[in-house]
């Protein structure tokens, strides 16, 4: 399992919304992620600020190039999965992961 990662990307979220149980994430800016496939992933951060609750960790499992949707698994590295509202920020960046 590696764990990919890329120039900083951000975006915000397409889905309306996008509910807890939902594995697709859809957002423009993810065709500026670049290709993932399991057992390989990607770390997203879904509303860094906080501004509707805590900060979710996501990991997009897969993932084709340019393509503006990515299946994602939910909670991860010590987060609970939340429904997130259209239009959410998001961000592929350094979690906790990357300093431990």
């Amino acid at each position: 399992m590696v764990r990919i990662r890329s120039a900083y990307v951000s975006g915000t979220i397409l889905n309306n919304p996008l509910a807890i149980g939902d594995t697709t994430l859809s957002s423009a800016a993810l065709a500026n992620l670049p290709a993932v496939a399991s057992p390989d992933y990607a770390a997203l951060i879904l509303d860094p600020a906080g501004s509707a609750g805590n900060p979710e960790i996501v990991w997009v499992t897969a993932h084709t190039a340019s393509a503006t949707t990515a299946t994602i698994s939910r909670g991860k590295e010590g987060t609970t999965a939340r429904q997130h509202l259209l239009a959410v920020a998001w961000a592929h960046g350094p979690t906790i992961m990357d300093f431990n």
